[in-house]
């Protein structure tokens, strides 16, 4: 008798134990189709915009054909035919070398943190 009392526990624990059902651990679940799987959204990358307007120094006429390079960066430059241009870029600081064909090589730095515009004015180049 006991020994029955001592095995009693061990039994209803394994029996229980058989019968534990969890549909949600079911390995043989089919999900129907109505189900849907939602995606986390994606961080929004924030933008800025930098207007700029190249002058000529004395004239403050437009300066045309000037090639504008983001230096250190991998971005190809860009060419402003009529001495304006838009650049979209993500929020920091930034060098810019503007480079047009009679006008001294500039640089200049910019922190853009929020939409912006911006005049430069180029210097022309000494004839030799």
């Amino acid at each position: 008798m006991m020994k029955t009392l001592k095995l009693l526990p061990l039994i209803i624990l394994l029996s229980w134990g058989c019968f534990y059902y969890n549909p949600e651990e079911d390995p043989y679940r089919t999900y129907e189709a109505t189900e849907t799987i939602t995606e986390t959204a994606k961080p929004e990358v924030k933008r800025v915009s930098l207007e700029i307007e190249l002058l000529d120094a004395k004239t403050f006429d437009p300066v045309k054909d000037v090639k504008v390079i983001i230096v250190g960066s991998p971005l190809p430059p860009y060419t402003f035919k009529n001495g304006k241009g838009k650049i979209t870029l993500s929020p920091g600081r930034y060098r810019l070398k503007f480079i047009a064909p009679g006008y001294k090589e500039t640089t200049k730095e910019v922190n853009a943190v929020q939409n912006v515009s911006v005049s430069f004015y180029l210097e022309k180049a000494k004839e030799k």
